[in-house]
């Protein structure tokens, strides 16, 4: 007789299409997996067995493949279950084939809704025996004991939960579900079943004379801050001894939608979005960020020097980024779309980030993406609208009037000379007739920018997918600057009775345009009395320079055929397999690889201003060409095993990982020139290389291999540990040092389940907390410690080959740099507070840099170890909820972070390199130079002592090393004059709900440190008078001799020297009269929100709509004025978003 599967019958023709598309899926992505095939039966045709000296619990597992029931084993009845027994049945009915079954072996069973219980059988005596037994115990008796046996599932899908903790409350005995959801335990006549498991709200189950229980769990929302995601393993947080911060995806949208940094640095405070005040709001520009303050140096490398693009290295203080359990760039996480977040963690210290040894040494932050939540269809769409609106406030610039009125005073206009006298008239007049230019707005724009993400969800039982496609356009402040973002994945998992497959295909593809329009900074020189068109209505080619001069107008030159675009395509291809051996041993495989292509091209025209200098014999040379290639493949892996084990007050987890890495990336840069038409816009038509230059590039490799082990043990969920320890081996050091080892070790106490803690009835939550531990860090280009020759290209020693030289020299003995990291802290929930608390202090070793050498040897430079850096600090986050209603809520936030920077040790070669510094601050410099010294800040400002200007002359005063007074200016009298890292940085903000109605809004602030204001310096100081400049050059600077004033008198910085018959150059140097103290505020995020009522949106056939409006970086208040965004404007903010779910 054909037998059929009613139940797979009705799934058929309730999901067919979602079926069919699942399918099509799988064999796209799950090629050469095995297929699955299993067959279920109906109870209704029969049951069939044929088995000799085979044991009742193999029989019962036969009886299971083919019926559609679970069945559930009593723990106590292991004896019998081994019981071996002959059955041949045809055709017989589930109850008739059991009653023949636990007759051989004097059980029962019972079933209940497709459940099977099987449990001991007890006789009547048996029965009143025990009755008698508990009516006349004595009372230090244990009471009597029977078994439960129970199911646990999910209660959205029904999906069984392995590994859930049942625990019996009176007695604190218990166990946890094995594959199948399934558990049996021995409890008290009458008892409390506490069922918990990460993820799910927590149930506590009354047990009154029920022998079988069927447990659904709830999924928790609020239970983001209850676990900690590393990458590799999801911890219980209350029993994790790590210092750690997690923010949900709700959390990052109500923040704002640009992308995950932009929302980070309004969410956390010890996560520093660095300013960037020369390129302001460029869309193409990479933040740069730290964690915990400097603890290496960043010095410009090989790549800046190159001007290569590809951004496959990272900053040497930039934080670790996991992006689903792989190594991913900061470029890939800028260019992601919020929507496919689901979370992240904030790794902080040793006990949380020493599983990543060798690369953790700034913190590691941990994304994972959308996971798969119920069955059916699920379709979210998200569309947005921005805009980037320029913010001048920062510029305080003359106007055309007042220009004319500088230059006079300075000394331009000699009006006894006939030209001079014509040249300031003609402007005057200009000015009288209305002419005054803003030129600041000439190359700007209101950025409209568009973004849309679509997902589809489907669930069927064992298999899951989601599939997601975004697009996101971000046109900048700058005329023709944009940034534009494509990217679709497909996430894939299908799982059986012990084994998750997983596959996660992402492609990306980006494109960006710098502004043809120059440097913005161009256009902050051009005087205002300068016209823009000429008679015809084009762009003047130049503009006024005074007395009597010309300068290229950068709009003419703008509307050529000026190409600087950028693009890659990136290509991710993760997979996972987990392997549920039992239930409280894991196994995981885990193989990533990346590939990357990137290109940039940089053209000007024949007639470009670059070239308007060049004579007849450089004609040939005009128009430039610069294409760059690039291309990096990552292949990664690991294996890893996790076990848990829970017996009675002890939970012991232990983790065994290995890895294996190599990254790979090259780029090339090929410099052309000689284009003789504006349209011959690609390398092709070159007529040769750069005058004195070939093909250059890098190539970066880097192996890498690891070990490691985590054990973790807690005590009665009050006393808790955690060890770790790490062997790294990598290529990017000596042969002397090529292996590493890094450790950790944390400790914990659960206050809160102390009984007489929970007595006082007033503190909900309380853990104390501590760690040290070592990790390393590999952001260096691979070049460092290996010695690397290089072609010599210009001659040719035998006819066919050429010689070849050291390039680099090498370095056996280069070390890793390891930081050791110390972490105490307290976490406190109590009278509606949730606060965080964490003490660090760390200490970084074995500093690397490359460090100039006597040119005698041969070479410029050599990498070393040259000293210890030490970080300390606090970091404090609160939370209050003010009210907490049906309607809705209203909370609280605040976050204080603190970091103090000092350099313990450094190396004698350091003292050669504050010299170069000195003598570089010689030659005429204006900016602060970098110095190290022992005891000071690595961000340390380095001045000469000034006590202002003089008002008898208007010349500065300075004071030098020997405290005498002088108006001499020596690089050797600098002396620090305060760190540029803040004291303390903080964000506080509130949230609001009611009836679906949401505000929430973040301000920023910091405080304690000093900048040095080169805006002071460049813009009025030493600002060229035949450009336009800062206000205060009138309203500042010493006029007559008693004024006193901030600023020097003007004419001082050029001034005649009839001995040589020539100019001297007197310009400012770096003076403490331009150190300031820096305090602000900025006014962070404003998101107002919409979130429709469920029930009135079901009739739509939807699931959730959504409305939001942001706003970011509204305001700044700050105790400093300075330009803001020099060769790129700043600009604000703002979106609309509105989300919607099928």
């Amino acid at each position: 007789m054909e037998k059929k599967s009613i139940q797979g019958e009705v799934r058929l023709n309730n999901h067919q299409h979602v079926s069919r598309i699942m399918k099509a899926l799988v064999l796209f992505l799950f090629v050469g997996i095995c297929s699955v095939a299993a067959n279920t039966y109906s109870q209704s045709k029969g049951i069939q067995l044929n088995v000799k000296n085979t044991c009742v619990k193999d029989v019962f597992a036969k009886i299971e493949e083919q019926s559609s029931c679970l069945f559930l084993l009593s723990e106590n009845i292991e004896s019998k279950l081994n019981k071996k027994i002959d059955v041949t049945i045809d055709s017989e009915s589930l109850e008739e084939v059991l009653e023949l079954i636990v007759s051989h072996a004097n059980l029962q069973f019972e079933v209940v809704d497709k459940q099977v219980v099987i449990y001991e059988k007890q006789s009547a005596s048996e029965n009143r025996s025990s009755d008698t037994e508990e009516m006349v115990a004595a009372p230090d008796q244990q009471p009597a004991k029977r078994t439960i046996s129970g199911l646990v599932t999910d209660k959205k899908d029904g999906v069984p939960v392995i590994g859930a903790n049942v625990v019996v409350v009176e007695d604190k005995t218990g166990t946890i579900t094995d594959e199948k959801g399934r558990f049996s335990l021995l409890i008290p006549t009458e008892a409390t079943l506490r069922v918990s498991f990460i993820g799910y709200v927590t149930r506590e189950v009354k047990i009154t004379n029920q022998t079988m229980l069927n447990i659904q769990l709830e999924e928790d929302a609020a239970q983001i801050e209850e676990v900690v995601v590393t990458g590799i393993m999801v911890r219980k947080a209350e029993n994790f001894t790590g210092s750690t911060q997690s923010y949900s995806r709700e959390q990052l949208q109500n923040i704002g939608n640009q992308n995950l940094f932009e929302s980070l640095k309004n969410l956390d405070a010890s996560m520093v979005v660095l300013d960037n005040f020369d390129l302001g709001s460029n869309p193409n520009a990479l933040p740069e960020l730290q964690l915990r303050g400097t603890s290496t140096f960043d010095f410009a490398d090989e790549a800046q020097a190159l001007n290569l693009k590809g951004n496959y290295l990272n900053k040497p203080n930039q934080p670790l980024f996991i992006l689903d359990g792989f190594e991913t760039s900061i470029e890939k996480v800028m260019d992601m779309d919020m929507n496919r977040i689901e979370r992240i963690d904030i790794l902080k210290d040793a006990a949380s980030k020493a599983i990543y040894g060798s690369q953790a040494a700034n913190g590691v932050v941990i994304i994972e993406t959308k996971k798969f939540d119920q069955d059916g269809a699920r379709i979210t769409y998200n569309g947005g609208l921005s805009l980037e609106i320029p913010d001048l406030t920062s510029y305080n610039l003359t106007n055309a009037m007042e220009k004319l009125e500088v230059e006079m005073l300075e000394g331009i206009y000699n009006l006894k000379n006939p030209s001079n006298f014509e040249a300031y008239y003609k402007r005057k007049k200009l000015i009288q007739e209305g002419v005054d230019t803003y030129w600041l707005a000439k190359p700007l724009q209101t950025g409209v920018g568009n973004k849309h993400y679509l997902s589809v969800e489907l669930g069927e039982n064992r298999l899951r997918s989601i599939i997601d496609f975004s697009y996101n356009k971000v046109t900048g402040a700058m005329k023709g600057s944009n940034r534009t973002t494509i990217s679709g994945n497909v996430n894939l998992s299908y799982r059986t009775k012990k084994v998750l497959f997983r596959n996660i295909t992402s492609i990306t593809q980006n494109r960006s345009k710098d502004s043809p329009y120059g440097s913005f900074s161009d256009y902050t020189q051009i005087n205002p009395y300068s016209e823009v068109l000429d008679e015809y209505g084009n762009p003047k080619k130049f503009y006024d320079v005074a007395p009597s001069g010309l300068m290229a107008n950068p709009l003419y030159y703008a509307v050529m055929n000026v190409k600087k675009e950028a693009q890659y395509i990136q290509v991710n291809n993760n997979f996972y397999t987990e392997w549920t051996i039992i239930p409280d041993l894991k196994a995981t495989l885990r193989l990533g690889i990346t590939a990357k292509n990137n290109e940039y091209e940089e053209y000007y025209p024949f007639d470009h201003s670059m070239f308007r200098n060049y004579g007849n014999v450089d004609r040939h040379r005009k128009g430039s060409f610069q294409k760059n290639d690039g291309a990096q493949t990552v292949l990664s892996g690991d294996f890893f095993v996790n076990y848990v084990k829970n017996i009675e007050r002890h939970t012991f987890f232990a983790n065994v990982r290995s890895n294996i890495a190599q990254n790979r990336s090259k780029e090339i840069v090929v410099n052309t020139e000689g284009f003789p038409n504006e349209a011959m816009d690609d390398i092709i038509y070159a007529m040769q290389y750069k005058q004195n230059s070939r093909p250059s590039g890098i190539n970066y490799l880097r192996n890498e291999i690891g070990f490691s082990g985590l054990v973790s043990y807690v005590f009665d969920d009050r006393f808790l540990s955690d060890f770790t320890i790490r062997n790294n081996a990598s290529s990017m050091f000596g042969d002397n040092s090529k292996w590493a080892h890094f450790w950790s070790v944390g400790l914990g106490y659960n206050l809160h389940n102390e009984r007489f803690i929970k007595n006082l009835g007033v503190i909900n939550y309380m853990k104390l907390r501590g760690s040290i531990g070592t990790s390393g860090n590999q952001n260096f280009s691979s070049n460092k410690a290996i010695g690397i020759y290089e072609y010599i290209m210009g001659k040719f020693y035998t006819p066919y080959w050429g010689g070849s030289r050291l390039k680099t020299l090498e370095n056996n003995d280069l070390k890793w740099e390891r930081k050791l990291d110390y972490n105490a802290g307290v976490d406190i929930k109590m009278f509606g507070f949730d606060v965080k608390f964490d003490y660090y202090r760390s200490i970084t070793e074995n500093l690397l840099t490359d460090l100039n050498i006597v040119t005698s040897t041969g070479f410029s430079s050599v990498a070393e170890n040259i000293g210890k850096v030490e970080n300390r600090g606090i970091e404090v986050s609160a939370r209050y909820t003010f009210w907490q209603g049906r309607n809705g809520f209203l909370a609280g936030n605040v976050s204080l972070s603190t970091n103090k920077n000092r350099i313990m040790e450094l190396s004698e070669a350091m003292k050669h390199f504050n010299e170069t510094q000195d003598k570089a601050a010689s030659k005429m410099g204006t900016k602060p130079v970098l110095k190290y010294v022992d005891g000071l800040s690595m961000n340390e400002i380095w001045a000469v002592p000034s006590l202002g200007i003089d008002p008898a002359n208007g010349n500065e005063l300075l004071v030098d090393r020997d405290g005498n007074t002088t108006y001499t200016w020596d690089p050797l009298d600098m002396v620090p004059c305060g760190s540029s890292q803040p004291k303390y940085r903080g964000i506080f903000g509130i949230v609001a709900e009611f009836k679906g109605f949401g505000i929430n809004t973040n301000f920023r602030f910091q405080g304690g440190g000093y900048m040095y204001n080169q805006t002071l310096v460049d813009r009025i100081e030493n600002a060229d008078v035949r450009y336009n400049l800062d206000r205060r050059v009138l309203t500042g600077r010493w006029k007559e001799p008693g004024q006193q004033t901030l600023f020097k008198r003007i004419g001082s910085n050029r001034v005649y020297d009839y001995d040589d018959g020539k100019y001297v150059d007197f310009k400012t140097r770096p003076s403490t009269r331009f150190v300031q103290k820096r305090n602000e505020l900025v006014f962070g995020n404003l998101t107002l929100y919409y979130d429709w009522n469920r029930n009135a949106i079901q009739k739509l056939g939807l699931e959730r709509l959504k409305l939001s409006f942001y706003m970011n970086d509204i305001a700044t208040f700050s105790t400093i004025r300075i330009e803001r965004g020099i060769s790129y404007p700043y600009a604000r903010n703002y979106s609309l978003s509105l989300m919607a779910t099928f």
